[in-house]
């Protein structure tokens, strides 16, 4: 397994956010994580990267225990993500903001190398790579453009492509659907399934638009309240009726699930 999460348990004071949590990711699946607002998701990925310490319980990232690491020791290992609420730097352009996604790549001795004239060939290495994200979610042509001034949609996609220029083994994607309309989720439906096939990235995702996470999972993991309710294919999670009644309500397929 890729990713394995045994027993995690999240307190802040008195509030249980992760109760016993447990998942495995096996490499090159796209695995998506649902539940009603308040359910704990936003918390998992801020304790697989690091942001926030677990109370017990362990993670494990390509074998390696992670659980009381730093975040940018985490993303040097190859795990990035992107956030619910869109954190771009308005006064950089595009290309720019996309190249702040290679922090961790960058070895202490070369920061130098950013000062102008000091070291163009790593400078050029890093605009290169960044280039070529921007490429892969269709923004290349806006790279002189401010990342603040480009349309909602398209700022999802920057922050994908921020996430993918460090070249992770593993992909988090926090709401990455979130206010998109039809056409703009069905494209990042399929931009999903490219990175996961072509650039063989795993990919775990966390969404409530039901379209999207029945069409692009492989797997699911159900969390309420803080407590994994069920997990499987999206077959299954779609006539599983503790989900149904605790997520779903009465819909069963498409459209935004109510929050």
């Amino acid at each position: 397994m890729l990713l394995e999460i045994n027993h995690v348990t999240k307190s802040f004071g008195g509030v249980v956010a992760t109760n016993d949590v447990s998942v495995s990711v096996p490499e090159g699946k796209i695995l998506s994580i649902i539940g009603p607002n308040g359910a704990g998701k936003t918390t998992l990925f801020n304790l697989i990267t690091g942001a926030y310490m677990r109370t017990s319980g362990t993670i494990t990232f390509n074998g390696v225990k992670i659980d009381t690491m730093k975040p940018y020791e985490i993303h040097a290992l190859g795990v990035a993500r992107t956030f619910q609420n869109i954190r771009l730097f308005k006064r950089m352009t595009v290309l720019e903001n996309v190249m702040t996604g290679m922090h961790s790549r960058i070895k202490a001795r070369d920061i130098e190398s950013f000062i102008p004239g000091r070291s163009q060939k790593i400078e050029a290495e890093i605009t290169e790579k960044s280039m070529e994200a921007l490429k892969i979610v269709g923004l290349d042509g806006k790279y002189a453009e401010y990342g603040a001034a480009l349309p909602y949609g398209q700022q999802r996609r920057l922050e994908i492509a921020r996430a993918l220029v460090s070249d992770p083994k593993l992909l988090l994607l926090d709401e990455p659907a979130a206010g998109m309309n039809i056409n703009e989720s069905a494209e990042l439906l399929e931009l999903i399934r490219w990175i996961n096939a072509e650039l063989k990235k795993t990919v775990i995702f966390i969404e409530h638009n039901m379209k999207v996470v029945m069409n692009v999972s492989d797997y699911i993991v159900v969390l309420d309240h803080g407590s994994k309710i069920a997990e499987g294919i999206p077959k299954e999670i779609r006539n599983n009726p503790v989900v149904i009644e605790a997520y779903l309500g009465t819909k069963k397929e498409g459209g935004n699930a109510d929050a």
